[in-house]
């Protein structure tokens, strides 16, 4: 069992605000669906297997009413509508209940095994597992953890046919990093490294860091005690420096 970095959530207003402002970028972002049971919906930018997900509000009834322990559906009636954060990580495993063994035997707050789906803007169904971690680390948020359906070559191969994967205007571009602001950095990277299995880089006390299957999670010091900001790398010199602020969310490019 591994855990790679899958995606990131960032909690929005406007879905179609979102994709512009990723469009003006040249950053190719679509409508993804409804989460018909949630009340949820969203728009997604994928940069391989690793994506990031817009997720708002649909509908704020049928939010409210959610039993199940979906933590980033309260997330966002928290959040939302003043706070445009970014949300949790999702780390996808290919054994979700080996995952949840391991998680409870480390005495956290595990929820139940289950089921997620979301119909695409083809109409196709899209079927995962999940597990929710309650709490947090010194007011960090734990990821959730997924699995989906299909096998990652299988699912990379349908995303790609079916124009979700495919190449950005702007050229070739990857997501590299996630940055934490957390206000001890090597506790909190040896704390998630020993929960996820992920080796520790480099640790002190202003800033540590994991490696995540070829991408990284930084822990800096600071006050915010959440993501704040996503690392790309890009071949494309005129976006090499910049940044995109949506919301209070900052993606950066190198």
């Amino acid at each position: 069992m591994k855990y790679s970095w899958d995606h990131t959530i960032q909690h929005v207003n406007n879905l179609e605000k979102s994709i512009d402002v990723f469009g003006a970028h040249g950053l190719k972002a679509f409508k993804g669906g409804s989460h018909t049971n949630w009340g949820t919906y969203n728009a997604l930018s994928y940069f391989g297997l690793c994506y990031i997900e817009f997720l708002g509000i649909e509908n704020l009834n049928l939010a409210k009413q959610v039993e199940e322990p979906i933590l980033f559906v309260k997330d966002s009636l928290e959040l939302l509508p003043d706070r445009e954060v970014f949300g949790r990580v999702a780390l996808r495993t290919d054994d979700i209940e080996k995952a949840a063994q391991l998680l409870k035997e480390e005495s956290l707050a595990v929820s139940d095994i289950f089921e997620g789906r979301r119909r695409n803007a083809q109409g196709q169904l899209i079927e995962w597992k999940m597990l929710m971690l309650e709490g947090d680390f010194e007011g960090l948020l734990y990821p959730f953890i997924i699995q989906w359906r299909d096998s990652d070559d299988s699912r990379k191969k349908n995303l790609m046919d079916a124009g979700a994967i495919c190449p950005h205007p702007i050229g070739s571009v990857d997501i590299s990093s996630a940055i934490f602001s957390v206000k001890n950095p090597a506790e909190t990277a040896s704390h998630w490294s020993k929960l996820f299995g992920f080796p520790i880089e480099h640790i002190d006390d202003q800033f540590s860091l994991l490696s995540v299957d070829g991408q990284s999670f930084l822990f800096q010091k600071g006050a915010a005690n959440r993501l704040t900001e996503l690392l790309f790398t890009t071949d494309n010199l005129a976006m090499k420096g910049r940044t995109i602020t949506l919301g209070s969310a900052t993606y950066r490019f190198k």
